[in-house]
């Protein structure tokens, strides 16, 4: 499902741990170990002592710990009193491996074997910077104000008329509405569901994310300067938001709240 996704320009499936990618594109001996991604609470505690400690005694402690006690499994199999401190980079890395990796090999081993099957895998493992981008979560998929401004193209009236005035006045208070919705302000009532850019992006283009290639075409935003209209409205085929010219200051961002609050699957995102 994952490469399909891929392969359709779907949302980007970027939810997989680093080092789950790094084994999926160079195998084990390319795994670079992250002790935060251990979701073992216990287990994550542990290993971070053991990263930090300084006592001898203090390693082979940790090592006979109950949450050690799979050990073995890891490849650790010689007495706790062999080990020394120079051992303990190699040991939290066996333990990250078991942890993040190991356990779940066989359910990744799959996910290998259908990127395989599309023909992506060669693709990720030839160009692996981008196979993270695709696959990990990270900064670049996360929507904000700015980036959501950057997919539209505003189309203004004529300069020097009357209409693209109010326009310009319009399109500078949808800026500070997107503002207000990146910082948790804006509260659809009587819901009381805050609003966000993912709810935005969907009422325009039915879609919550944006896809990892873009979209076919860039996002549109006209203006409705008809004065008994004051609700946003969205053409997701021609990916067109509109804006009504009629809305004041003080009702703009209500009446923005209300149209994006009331489409169908409004919550569901």
């Amino acid at each position: 499902m994952i490469a399909g996704c891929i392969t359709q320009i779907g949302s980007p499936p970027a939810f997989l741990a680093r080092s789950v990618v790094d084994y999926m594109l160079q195998g084990l001996d390319g795994v670079k170990t992250h002790i935060e991604e251990v979701t073992n609470g216990s287990v994550r505690k542990v290993l971070q002592q053991l990263e930090s400690t300084d006592d001898l005694q203090g390693l082979r402690d940790i090592l006979e710990s109950p949450e050690m006690s799979n050990r073995f499994d890891n490849g650790i199999c010689k007495p706790s009193s062999s080990y020394t401190l120079n051992d303990k980079v190699n040991l939290a890395r066996l333990f990250c491996l078991q942890n993040t990796i190991i356990c779940r090999k066989a359910q990744i081993d799959q996910l290998i074997e259908g990127l395989n099957e599309y023909g992506l895998l060669d693709v990720l493992r030839e160009y692996p910077e981008e196979g993270c981008k695709l696959l990990v979560d990270h900064e670049d998929f996360r929507l904000t104000a700015d980036k959501l401004i950057d997919l539209f193209q505003v189309q203004f009236s004529p300069s020097g008329s009357n209409r693209k005035a109010k326009e310009e006045h319009v399109n500078i208070m949808w800026y500070d509405y997107l503002l207000d919705v990146e910082a948790g302000k804006v509260l659809a009532l009587p819901s009381n569901v805050t609003v966000t850019l993912q709810h935005i992006l969907q009422f325009v283009t039915g879609s919550e994310i944006i896809p990892f290639l873009g979209f076919d075409s860039p996002l549109m935003i006209e203006f409705c300067h008809d004065p008994s209209i004051t609700l946003p409205t969205a053409n997701t085929c021609s990916l067109t938001l509109t804006l009504p010219t009629a809305c004041t200051e003080d009702t703009f961002f209500s009446k923005m709240t209300y149209g994006i609050a009331n489409c169908v699957g409004f919550g569901n995102v």
